[in-house]
Formats: structure tokens, C-alpha cells, sequence
């Protein structure tokens, strides 16, 4: 049986072939993924910038691991190294502290033993539409070595670069005097 009188031998819906111009079509198209698949790109071609739900989304799933490692491993190992080399820390009644080293003696300083935990979850979080600045902010737990709860608050601006990946920029926090009220948990984590 001749192909050209048989459609369905080719296994190509017949659709494609009840006109000249289906069929025009689909060797255009063809041919236009051809050229696309062996088409030679640049070795190193910059990704595209992705979605600012995309950058948010990934903001969450820092800030979310960066509280889980604080909290079960303490200032030292686990909150400090998502800290940026440049790190502007502002912690309420101290003055402001700048660099990594500033913020480790200060963690030391408060916590020699490293049994203190601090945990955060986080009320609102953004990112920037060009993937390179994030923040978030929300309400912390410290857990002391007494067992002792203090609350507070807090805003972490993350920072992308393309040596180191996302770091925290800037670190503010804060105490209050009891557990944030029911209405503050009404928040939307994105902003819309």
C-alpha cells in the first residue's frame, strides 16, 4: 500500500493531512523544532529571571530553615552562618553591629554555653521583582537555658549574590512583652 494514499500508515493524525496547508504547517513547525533543538547556544547562557512568586516562594524556604537550624542548633551553628560577611545587626538596646564577626561576639557574648534557641515563623515576606533582595518579618520565640520563653519580633532582609547565594543583609529584633495577639496571625504571608 502506498503511503501517499494512506494516511494512517505515516501513525501522524489524520487531521494533519486532510489539507495542503495542515501539512505546510506541520513541516513548519517541525522544522522550526529541529532548528531550535540543534541550534548551538552559548556555553554560558544567563538564566531568565524568574517569577516573583518564584523569589518569594524561595524567601519562605530560607527563612523557614534558617529558624530550623537556629533552633535546634543554636546561635552559633545555626544561625550565624546564613549571615552575610556585611551583616547589619539591630537588636533592640544594643547599638548596631556590622559584619559577621561583630554579630558572632555578640551571640557569644549573650549566650557563652550556645544553649539559647531562637525560632521565628514568619508574618509577611516579599521579594524583589529582579530575584537579587528579599525580606521577611514575623514573630520570634528564644528559648533560654532556664526554659524561659521571651517573644519578640523580627525582620531579616535576605540578599542574593552570586559567590555566596542568599544571605541575611540585615537582622532586626526585638522583644515584647507576651505572645504576639490572635489578630496578627490573620496576616497574609504575600503581599497579594
Amino acid at each position: 500500500m502506498d503511503i501517499r494514499t494512506n494516511p494512517a500508515q505515516l501513525r501522524v493524525p489524520f487531521v494533519l493531512h486532510r489539507s495542503r496547508s495542515n501539512r505546510r504547517r506541520a513541516l513548519v513547525l517541525g522544522a522550526t523544532a529541529a532548528a531550535l533543538l540543534f541550534t548551538p547556544l552559548p556555553l554560558r547562557a544567563k538564566p531568565a529571571c524568574p517569577s516573583v512568586k518564584t523569589q518569594r516562594a524561595t524567601v519562605w524556604l530560607l527563612d523557614r530553615a534558617h529558624s530550623w537550624f537556629s533552633e535546634r542548633s543554636g546561635y552559633e551553628s545555626g544561625f550565624i552562618p546564613l549571615l552575610a560577611d556585611d551583616v547589619v545587626l539591630v537588636v533592640e538596646g544594643q547599638p548596631i553591629l556590622q559584619g559577621k564577626a561583630s554579630a558572632t561576639e555578640y551571640y557569644r557574648a549573650i549566650d557563652p554555653d550556645d544553649l539559647q534557641r531562637l525560632s521565628w515563623r514568619p508574618t509577611r515576606i516579599d521579594a524583589s521583582a529582579g530575584g537579587s533582595l528579599g525580606y521577611s518579618f514575623g514573630w520570634t520565640e528564644t528559648l533560654s537555658d532556664n526554659d524561659e520563653v521571651v517573644y519578640g519580633e523580627n525582620i531579616a532582609v535576605w540578599r542574593r549574590s552570586e559567590n555566596v547565594g542568599w544571605r541575611v543583609a540585615v537582622y532586626y529584633q526585638s522583644t515584647l512583652r507576651g505572645p504576639p495577639d490572635e489578630d496578627s496571625e490573620n496576616l497574609s504571608l504575600f503581599p497579594d
